[in-house]
């Protein structure tokens, strides 16, 4: 036997094709032969030898329609009805790659405390650079006058009055002292400034 070909599309059929396998269309030649030689068409064979994936299941007549046609070709029902026989195994992967892009997208609770950490040590760490930036010569020798007024030269622990006054002194009368140890800008200028401090404080 010869192949079937389809008028509506040209493709090449099986012979004993009722439907084109490629458009899904009622081959109408192979309808009259089917139904006058019972014979000719094995029972159970013809169903999986010509139900391939390009095909779908029409939920109003049952026929198979192609995934290309925009609607049954046998009861005229739109192709949006029809139920693909394998569409379920495809679109399920679909819609799994497309709810994944989505949480992706989507910054999870754990992620945004974490870039929320960041941010506030990124925030610290900059105030800290910015507001201690690189001491001056007078001010690192303020610094360690002052240093000194707290601790008295002496290793150990400081205590509470001690860090009040050099923080009183600090504030209060190192002020004017600094300014005018900044417009002097020498380091022996700033020593002698802050241990005249230092014997203001004793």
């Amino acid at each position: 036997m010869s192949n079937k070909q389809c008028p509506k599309c040209g493709a090449s059929n099986s012979p004993l094709a009722v439907h084109c396998s490629a458009c899904g269309s009622h081959l109408s030649g192979n309808a009259a032969k089917a139904g006058s030689d019972p014979a000719a068409k094995p029972t159970g064979q013809e169903a999986p030898a010509t139900k391939p994936n390009n095909l779908t299941e029409c939920p109003d007549c049952g026929n198979q329609v192609s995934l290309k046609a925009t609607s049954c070709p046998h009861c005229g029902a739109p192709r949006e009805t029809a139920r693909a026989v394998g569409k379920d195994s495809i679109s399920q992967p679909q819609n799994f790659k497309q709810a994944e892009a989505q949480s992706n997208s989507v910054p999870t609770f754990g992620q945004r405390v974490i870039a929320a950490i960041l941010a506030v040590v990124l925030f610290t760490h900059g105030y800290f650079l910015l507001r201690y930036k690189a001491l001056t010569p007078c001010e690192a020798a303020a610094r360690k006058v002052v240093v000194d007024i707290v601790s008295d030269g002496e290793e150990g622990p400081v205590t509470q009055a001690e860090a009040m006054g050099a923080a009183f002194a600090t504030k209060y009368i190192g002020l004017p002292a600094a300014r005018l140890a900044m417009s002097t800008e020498s380091t022996a200028g700033c020593y002698a400034i802050a241990l005249g401090l230092k014997g203001y404080r004793d």
